[in-house]
Order: structure tokens, then C-alpha cells, then sequence
């Protein structure tokens, strides 16, 4: 349910306060903003994967990048015994 004028004065006067227009406007969009939010079909996210799962695919990350730096270090030993670096 959305905040009505009504219920914004209310909480005006009862609080002493007295919000500008803009303000006024400011809370309104924020708060048909939630509502909206609120309102949408909420995603479900894929369960985590077990520990083991985790670390068996950071050990493949890890393995692939030593890889290529091998490569990458072995290019640039070549190109030094060519004297091309």
C-alpha cells in the first residue's frame, strides 16, 4: 500500500514538521519506487557450490594462469636469445 498525501500530513502535524513540495514529491517517488520493487517477480539465485567445488575451480583458475605465464615467460626468453627485446 502506498503513502497517501493524507498520511504525509498527518505525520506532518503530528510531528511538527512541515516538508517542502519538493519533498513532498521526493517521498512519493520513492515510495512508488518500492512499491514497484516490491511488486516484481523476484529471481532465484543458484544455490552456492560446496567448498570443494569452489577450490577445485580456483585450482583451475590458478593452473590456467601459470600456463600462461609459462608461455608468455617462455615468448620472452625467445625473444631475448633472438635479440628481438
Amino acid at each position: 500500500m502506498m503513502i497517501t498525501y493524507q498520511e504525509m500530513k498527518a505525520w506532518a502535524e503530528l510531528t511538527g514538521r512541515s516538508p517542502t513540495p519538493f519533498e513532498i514529491e521526493q517521498i512519493s517517488a520513492l515510495d512508488t519506487l518500492m512499491f514497484r520493487v516490491r511488486a516484481a517477480p523476484r529471481v532465484e539465485a543458484e544455490a552456492p557450490q560446496s567448498l570443494a567445488e569452489m577450490a577445485s575451480t580456483l585450482r583451475g583458475m590458478a593452473k590456467a594462469q601459470s600456463t600462461k605465464m609459462t608461455s608468455l615467460e617462455t615468448l620472452h626468453e625467445a625473444a631475448i636469445s633472438q635479440g628481438k627485446a
